[in-house]
């Protein structure tokens, strides 16, 4: 909307300006010119309007909890889902797991100038990856929180797999490693120039294996600490 009128009242422009109007014009002070780039600037501003309410929906609509504190931990933003998923963050607030220790982050996000930190955060029986980031202009911390407990049961349940079947061929193997040794000894008889050939061959790699599988075992016990 741009108001063309004869009344050159100011109060009157800066009340049309604030119900809507992207400008207001007097007649007898424009002429076609200076009209044609009022209504082009207004289609711009209206462009540029739009797409901010545009890019500013998208924390509303993100799936995942967003939130903005300043740098006491005072609430200032909770998105929609923020809201659903912990109803109780504005009541604690500062005190919220989820804002616990914010001082150190926003010191590490300060030294790291700009950078991101990630940490896990339990609450009940769930666990979330909260990833933090410092807006220094106007001194605020955002957070994203992603829940992560399906993620963490899969990852321990591949640890627990890969430990029990490294410690099951353990078995196995050391019964291989003895009875080839045997052979290869003619503890149970003589060998031919083959077979001892191959023994050696057998010898070889179970000692191989062997390496991968105390490899995996020990991966799994620093996992575990």
């Amino acid at each position: 909307i741009v108001v063309l009128s004869g009344l050159d009242d100011e109060t009157l422009a800066v009340k049309a300006v604030q119900e809507g109007a992207q400008d207001y014009l007097v007649k007898g002070q424009v002429d076609g010119s200076s009209l044609v780039r009022s209504i082009r600037y207004a289609i711009e501003r209206k462009r540029a309007a739009t797409e901010l309410t545009r890019l500013a929906s998208f924390p509303e609509q993100d799936p995942n909890p967003i939130i903005e504190t300043d740098e006491t931990g005072a609430i200032t933003y909770l998105n929609a889902a923020a809201r659903v998923q912990f109803p109780s963050l504005p009541v604690a607030s500062p005190h919220h797991p989820l804002l616990h220790g914010l001082t150190a982050v926003v010191t590490a996000l300060q030294r790291e100038e700009g950078r991101s930190l990630t940490r896990d955060i339990v609450l009940g029986d769930r666990v979330y990856e909260q990833h933090f980031s410092y807006v220094a202009a106007h001194r605020l911390v955002r957070s994203y929180v992603v829940d992560i407990t399906e993620r963490k049961q899969l990852e321990h349940l591949k640890d627990e797999f890969v430990t029990t079947v490294s410690h099951e061929l353990r078995t196995p193997l050391t019964t291989f490693k003895e009875f080839t040794s045997i052979l290869a000894d003619e503890l149970a008889g003589p060998t031919t120039p083959t077979q001892r050939t191959y023994l050696a061959i057998m010898k070889e790699n179970l000692a191989r294996l062997t390496r991968i599988v105390n490899g995996v075992l020990y991966l799994s016990a620093a996992t575990a600490g």
